[in-house]
């Protein structure tokens, strides 16, 4: 009889070990064959929905994810699918928006497949308070009575408030996208994208004159 080398792990160690591994992961994970039935859900799935362990190994995929029929999670345990979007409802009625990644394998005869479900709640609030600054941003701009651009990190235009209409004579929408060079190529604009960049680079400050000129010839001051 062989003896393995002492840092080597048996098979019930190994299973250990994973099982141990899973519960710590940050992500709720759960394990489903392909009756829709959970064989293994860990720490953090039971945890965010609020069932114990015995309770959820008890229910179905559908118990939690209502926006997913029975023949879509049949589908998505049978083949490897992109990921996507959902809603997990916990024990007390709350309903978390998730992302799922689901691997079908094949054990014993039956398709299992293991489920990631990340918890988006935070992407989520993010998201709508950038989107609420967004949109309290454009109320303020709008109708401010100067020119004001706003450029990404290549220096294209990514917002031009109306005023810029009124002062160059073209709609604000055929700015966006260029930088200073591709709308002005002659002139001071080489030097005024300089400054761009560099302020864009540096988190800095600066401050110039700059002649625009509008499609009749007439001198614009930005």
């Amino acid at each position: 009889m062989t003896t393995p080398p002492n840092n080597a792990l048996l098979d019930s160690d190994q299973v250990l070990l994973l099982n141990q591994a899973l519960h710590q992961v940050s992500d709720a994970v759960f394990l489903i064959d392909d009756a829709l039935r959970f064989l293994f859900v860990n720490e953090t799935a039971c945890r965010n929905l609020g069932y114990s362990r015995e309770e959820l190994l008890a229910m179905s995929p559908s118990d939690i994810i209502p926006d997913v029929a029975g023949d879509m999670m049949t589908g998505i345990v049978a083949t490897r699918s992109p990921s996507f979007e959902s809603r997990y409802c916990s024990k007390d009625g709350r309903i978390l928006p998730i992302e799922i990644n689901a691997s079908p394998f094949e054990w014993r005869g039956k398709t299992c497949s293991l489920c990631i479900a990340r918890d988006l709640t935070e992407r989520k609030r993010l998201q709508e308070t950038l989107i609420a600054r967004e949109r309290e941003y454009r109320l303020l701009t709008d109708d401010f009575p100067e020119n004001l651009l706003r450029y990404d990190m290549r220096c294209r235009c990514i917002y031009a408030n109306p005023r810029i209409e009124t002062t160059l004579g073209i709609p604000a929408k055929s700015i966006i996208g260029k930088t200073p060079m591709e709308l002005f190529p002659a002139g001071q604009y080489r030097e005024y994208q300089d400054r761009i960049e560099k302020v864009l680079q540096t988190d800095s400050d600066d401050e110039m004159e700059v002649v625009l000129s509008d499609p009749t010839g007439k001198n614009r001051y930005h």
